[in-house]
């Protein structure tokens, strides 16, 4: 705290600033959009053209969502930067840590599917998410995952290859969703009701913030436990929940034609 307030403060803003992240909000996809959007639907019935501090550089997706829940006005501030503000606007947590507050998710699911008109996707579909491309929760066996997919017409898909509204697209068209533990499990918000999600997860680390949110919004929900492959981590570098994982294949086969 002493070496953040030795820091020269940058900026000074008169007018009211509205401030509805924090630090993992900041950084991940997951807690801004069920963690700090359901703040800004009750921020907006309050304070509808108030300025609205936002993490900089600003993701595609910070800058849509708060764009479709009607903010207009974004000031940026960077980690290393110290704003003083007179006045502060700070709207609490709507939920508790993991879990989402129904009324306020489906809210928010409602207004960023409001007028999407989904184009060039013939649903429905049936996407596994890979996470090849990440640092951390790959699957090891992930080959032999892809092959039974495929037998039973699942595309391959990196969401790092789609925008956010790209993203949105193709999961309003599709019917199975099949990933790891993380956070582009979030994206089953977007899914058609009643369609069905297959999380891959940990035995090590339950976190059933998508089991949770699945049912908040009327999401079939199956969650095959993974062993993990020792990494090198220890708990206290960050072991376990980013531990690289093998998937049982036939365990997960049979929640695949369970969904079907």
């Amino acid at each position: 705290m002493s070496q953040q307030w030795s820091k020269k403060v940058s900026t000074v803003v008169e007018k009211p600033i509205a401030l509805a992240y924090e630090l993992w909000s900041a950084i991940n996809y997951y807690h801004w959009i069920c963690d700090s959007l359901p703040r800004l639907l009750l921020l907006h019935e309050k304070y509808p053209n108030c300025t609205l501090l936002v993490p900089h550089p600003i993701p595609d997706y910070v800058l849509e969502t708060t764009r479709k829940l009607g903010f207009h006005k974004l000031l940026t501030i960077s980690r290393e930067q110290v704003l003083k503000v007179n006045t502060l606007i700070f709207p609490e947590l709507t939920a508790k840590a993991a879990m989402q507050n129904q009324s306020l998710i489906n809210q928010v699911r409602a207004e960023l599917l409001h007028d999407f008109k989904p184009t060039n996707i013939s649903s429905p579909k049936r996407i596994y998410i890979s996470r090849s491309r990440a640092r951390m929760r790959r699957l090891s066996n992930e080959d032999a995952v892809m092959h039974m997919l495929k037998r039973y017409g699942f595309e391959i898909i990196h969401f790092e290859d789609y925008s956010f509204l790209q993203q949105i697209e193709l999961m309003s068209a599709t019917e199975i969703f099949v990933g790891t533990h993380g956070a582009n499990l979030t994206n089953l918000l977007f899914m058609p009701t009643h369609a069905h999600v297959i999380e891959l997860m940990n035995k090590d680390f339950d976190n059933f913030c998508y089991w949770h949110l699945s049912s908040n919004i009327y999401i079939n929900y199956s969650c095959i436990k993974c062993s993990s492959q020792d990494i090198g981590k220890t708990q206290e570098n960050g072991g376990r929940n980013d531990d690289d994982l093998v998937v049982n294949i036939k365990e997960l086969e049979e929640a695949v034609k369970a969904a079907l």
